[in-house]
């Protein structure tokens, strides 16, 4: 059973399920018990194969009020950057820590 701050999420073949309660609905009444919920879908993508994971991370700093704004003093993100040792196609191109070019 779901309570107010349960998250399930679900990896499936293609892509995952995101399980949460139903907020607004605490007067359930047809099923005595029951817990209204809602399942949401997150697709992955043939085109990018991190879209999925990044979405993923996205709607559970939302769900939890994670992330903050931007007048916070400081707040969490979800950020995409370079493979260590990634090698661009017909080329090498190095990387310091912080992800600017060597």
């Amino acid at each position: 059973m779901l309570d107010d701050y349960t998250l399930e999420i679900k990896r499936v073949s293609d892509g995952f399920i995101i399980r949460h309660r139903n907020e607004g609905f605490e007067d359930f009444e047809e099923t005595p018990g029951a817990v209204p919920t809602i399942e949401s879908v997150v697709s992955d993508s043939d085109l990018d194969e991190l879209s999925s994971g990044q979405e993923l991370l996205w709607r559970v700093m939302d769900y939890f009020s994670l992330g903050g704004d931007r007048y916070d003093k400081e707040r969490l993100q979800v950020i995409r950057e370079r493979g260590d040792k990634y090698e661009e196609p017909g080329g090498v191109i190095n990387y310091n820590a912080e992800g600017d070019k060597a």
